[in-house]
């Protein structure tokens, strides 16, 4: 993920809230979550990654800390959005589409966001089975490529991280895996305020 040698990635998990974010509800008691969070981190922390698509509290949990917060989605937008390329977000949550592009828009990105597309299942049922999830997201990335003309697709959510891996040899366009965008993102903030 290009993390410096010298850090520790430290995983923490919201002590309420849903296992799986699918809808605004979802994200809506996520938010608060990251914010209780973040009241609780240890001192020696440099730097927060909320790995959740949504990116649910980020905007609120920012004022609560002076060390760089960032989100997946935000990560992986900027990223893909790099040099005018158009992108597209692959996922699995049609109930939280209106929120993929409102991070766009926020970001200033909506000029850029091809499509969202999602796969055909539920997502819960979907992220269930890797063989499925992986085959209904190959088909949704084929059709931001040939009917949106997306240069650069996300596989929007943390949870479709291997899933992510295992397309990028089917495709010759980058396949954007949020994770480690958000470490890269965070790494280069990290390195500017210490320079």
């Amino acid at each position: 993920m290009n993390a410096p040698s010298n850090w520790k990635i430290k995983g923490m998990t919201a002590s309420f809230g849903s296992s799986l974010i699918v809808d605004e509800p979802g994200l809506e008691c996520a938010s608060k979550a990251v914010v209780a969070m973040l009241k609780e981190i240890d001192n020696d922390v440099v730097g927060v990654i909320i790995s959740a698509f949504g990116d649910p509290g980020l905007e609120t949990a920012r004022p609560y800390t002076t060390i760089p917060c960032v989100g997946i989605s935000e990560s992986s937008m900027l990223a893909a959005s790099q040099n005018g390329r158009r992108f597209s977000v692959a996922t699995t949550t049609p109930k939280l589409k209106n929120t993929i592009e409102s991070r766009a828009m926020r970001l200033g990105l909506s000029d850029y966001l091809a499509s969202i597309r999602l796969t055909a299942s539920d997502p819960v049922s979907v992220m269930a089975d890797h063989a499925t999830l992986t085959h209904e997201l190959r088909i949704a990335i084929q059709t931001c490529i040939v009917e949106d003309l997306a240069e650069a697709v996300i596989i929007g959510g943390g949870p479709l991280a291997s899933a992510a891996r295992d397309l990028k040899q089917y495709f010759d366009i980058p396949i954007i895996e949020p994770i480690p965008e958000a470490v890269r993102y965070l790494s280069r903030m990290i390195e500017t305020r210490e320079s």
